[in-house]
């Protein structure tokens, strides 16, 4: 991973944390009164683990961690746990001892957290759940993904078979001391992600988290006995057996990511225990639960649900906002079954944050037993923008309260699954119903903050990644033969051009409405690798656009050297009608296919609306970079509405004035295109600094702290100097990519 020298842009977080660990004898006493009555009547999980809950035939594996710790499975199964690197046993847990992890990364790879021996049992046939107690640290914050609880090694979507198998549990961030809880579950062929509601991490306090799998594609989360969102993959069955043991506070293996904190009852059961059976769910029907001050009109969707195994009768409640409340209904629900209640909101509130509180309940039908929901959703209001706004876009993704403090306006997001939008067949949502939700909550953010996301759209890319898809599409040469070193696919198939635009309509669709959304990045660095193409719909188009064939003499996309053109002018001046100049221009301009494929993804973006889908949404913006890799030809960029340029500054800032000169000649081949401009905030070590003082002592600080830096941060006067190039010409905008060499990123 490429490493780079930060400036010292920090945000230094003060934490005052006061952490009393309770003697022995006190943990005791508390696990005592636990038993002996005061827990009465309380679901299993707020004591410890005791009788057919702790050695059941439903208990694979369960963990107390109570000193003298043998590293002894509770469940009787025998899946003794190891302890790794610097994790131990100490008092202090919820109840009794607990296991102490400890975070763990690039900068310090090292394994923390216990390890079971793999297992056949501890890979579930069915439906199964996990549980934990956790107790961060204060500076969880501080600190990426957490890992609970990992036997699948791999807790991301990655194509190769290892990748595939079991089960991870992990606390990943969600912005300012907030985390989502996430499952990954690997299927054998796949994997598919569960994730939670965000909640909240701030308080050091111990906290309970289950997540249950009913086997059919169904994972529910509960936290402190709630339910905490759920995710629902459709056609789903058993999760596939690995070859991994069973880590508990931390990643199987490298990069390892321990937990920052303790951990306690850890425990894993076949089937769904009764204390996490689901029950009368209410989430977000999908919408929004942000909006624009005066924003009209503005709805709600609350989606109740039956998660339990009985039906359940017709239900009430009433739902409250600033004061207001709202008397919600619903019919009968059988299992599984979702009813959608919308409700106003009222924007012509003061832009802030409030709680949506909604108390409801439902009989299961001939039934005493009742369900009952008592939940608060924040719902944002937010300021509308002023108009004329210039963007100042980070080329990137960064930490959310970091990018607002510094400045920026708008950053980078990913919201398409280009898999789902190809196999579909159709511009449906551009991603699974769970991924759309977590979108919609990012983006929900991204306005409460004022921020606007940019969405990056790569539809020609992806398909150049697909090794089947690439050698359907593939470029061939005169002979009809694929290139042999080329990862550009031709733009210019009919079924390239329409997936293109299903992206981008795709995208339209899912995530129209949202006014967080405000302009898209379309293939970016793509017309780099691009090559002549010799297909027979290749050869058509120039016939039907200029009459011509392909001159024999044309073997390469940068032109023919004039010394091997027999005739050829001693003042090298041809005529405008040249055939391989009329080739050339038509094949940068049109021909290589890729102006078009933005126009088609410009055009799907364009195509849906807030209200209405064949409306469009007029304030959504589209641009591609670097256009100025390509021959000096105006309207370069196809129909997008800016296009731009990345400089690094060095050896002359002058460069990025010259640079967006070039791009205002090329707009001006097109009516009504803009430009923005952007500069690298990393310089290349190679080329600014490359020799190291083999004195350390005459080293700068920066050459002692990273020798081996690749990159390093631009210097000051060069960051002005390249801003006022940029800011002294009519530009849209204005750009920087660099994050890793703007802040302290950590490692990496």
């Amino acid at each position: 991973m490429k490493r780079a020298i930060r400036s010292r842009l920090r945000v230094r977080l003060q934490v005052l944390a006061l952490i009393a660990a309770l003697p022995a004898l006190s943990t005791e006493l508390i696990a005592l009164r636990a038993d002996s009555g005061e827990a009465a009547g309380a679901p299993p999980w707020q004591s410890p683990y005791a009788g057919e809950d702790a050695t059941g035939a439903d208990v694979i594996a369960l963990w107390s961690f109570d000193a003298p710790f043998d590293g002894r499975d509770g469940s009787g199964n025998g899946h003794e746990l190891a302890l790794r690197g610097d994790s131990r046993i100490v008092a202090g847990g919820k109840f009794g001892g607990c296991l102490e992890s400890h975070p763990s990364g690039a900068g310090d790879d090292r394994p923390q957290g216990a390890l079971a021996t793999n297992h056949a049992a501890l890979s579930p046939p069915g439906a199964f759940t996990l549980e934990a107690w956790f107790r961060p640290k204060p500076e969880m914050s501080e600190h990426g993904i957490a890992f609970l609880l990992d036997k699948k090694y791999y807790h991301y979507a990655k194509d190769i078979p290892q990748a595939n198998h079991d089960y991870c549990l992990y606390l990943a961030p969600a912005g300012r001391d907030r985390r989502r809880i996430v499952a990954y579950l690997g299927y054998g062929s796949d994997s598919a992600q569960y994730v939670s509601r965000e909640i909240d991490v701030s308080a050091s306090e111990w906290r309970h988290v289950a997540f249950t799998y009913d086997g059919r594609g169904t994972g529910r989360f509960f936290l402190d006995g709630e339910p905490a969102g759920k995710t629902v993959h459709a056609g789903r069955g058993a999760i596939s057996p690995g070859p991994y043991g069973l880590a508990v506070g931390d990643r199987y293996g490298s990069i390892h990511q321990g937990f920052p904190g303790w951990l306690d009852e850890v425990r894993i059961s076949s089937g769904i225990p009764a204390s996490f059976e689901g029950g009368l769910e209410l989430e977000l029907g999908g919408g929004r639960a942000a909006f624009l001050r005066m924003e009209k009109p503005a709805r709600i969707s609350l989606s109740l649900t039956n998660g339990s195994a009985s039906t359940m009768g017709a239900g009430e409640g009433v739902a409250t906002l600033a004061g207001v409340e709202a008397k919600i209904r619903w019919p009968e629900l059988k299992p599984g079954e979702t009813h959608v209640v919308e409700l106003p909101v009222d924007t012509a509130l003061r832009p802030d944050a409030y709680q949506l509180s909604v108390v409801a309940s439902a009989r299961a039908a001939g039934g005493s037993k009742e369900y009952r929901i008592d939940r608060e959703i924040e719902v944002h209001i937010a300021a509308r923008r002023l108009p004329g706004r210039m963007p100042v876009i980070l080329w990137g993704t960064g930490g959310i309260d970091l990018v607002e403090k510094i400045g920026f306006t708008h950053q980078l997001v990913s919201l398409a699954d280009y898999a789902r939008v190809w196999s579909t067949g159709a511009a449906e949502g551009a991603a699974a119903p769970a991924r759309t939700e977590e979108h919609a909550r990012m983006l929900d953010e991204y306005l409460a903050r004022d921020l606007g996301a940019v969405v990056r759209l790569d539809p020609g890319r992806w398909l150049a990644r697909d090794e089947r898809l690439f050698e359907r599409f593939r470029r061939v040469d005169r002979a009809g033969d694929p290139y042999e070193k080329s990862d550009n696919i031709c733009a210019a198939f009919p079924e390239v051009r329409d997936y293109a635009f299903r992206v981008g309509a795709s995208v339209a669709r899912s995530y129209g409405e949202f006014p967080a959304l405000r302009a898209s990045l379309i293939h970016t660095e793509i017309r780099d690798g691009t090559r002549l193409c010799f297909h027979e719909h290749d050869r058509e188009a120039l016939r039907k656009a200029t009459g011509l064939e392909i001159p024999p003499e044309a073997a390469g996309t940068r032109g023919v050297r004039y010394a091997s053109i027999p005739g050829f002018p001693e003042d090298r001046v041809v005529p405008d009608d040249h055939p391989l100049l009329v080739f050339y221009r038509w094949f940068w301009k049109d021909g290589d296919g890729w102006n078009d494929l933005h126009t088609q993804v410009h055009r799907g973006l364009r195509s849906a609306g807030r209200a209405d889908l064949s409306a469009g949404r007029a304030d959504l913006w589209t641009f591609f970079d670097p256009a100025v890799r390509a021959p000096s030809l105006w309207g370069s960029g196809g129909g997008v509405d800016v296009i731009s340029q990345w400089s690094y500054s060095y050896p002359d800032p002058l460069k990025v004035g010259q640079a967006a000169d070039e791009l205002f000649a090329m707009a001006a081949g097109r009516p009504g295109a803009q430009v923005m401009k952007m500069t690298q905030i990393i310089w290349y070590r190679s080329q600014t600094a490359p020799h190291l003082p083999e004195d350390e002592a005459a080293r700068a600080a920066w050459e002692r702290e990273i020798p081996d830096a690749k990159f390093i941060t631009i210097s000051p006067d060069h960051l002005r100097e390249a801003f006022w190039c940029m800011i002294s010409r009519p530009v849209r905008g204005i750009m920087y990519h660099g994050w890793g060499s703007l802040v302290d990123a950590g490692p990496g």
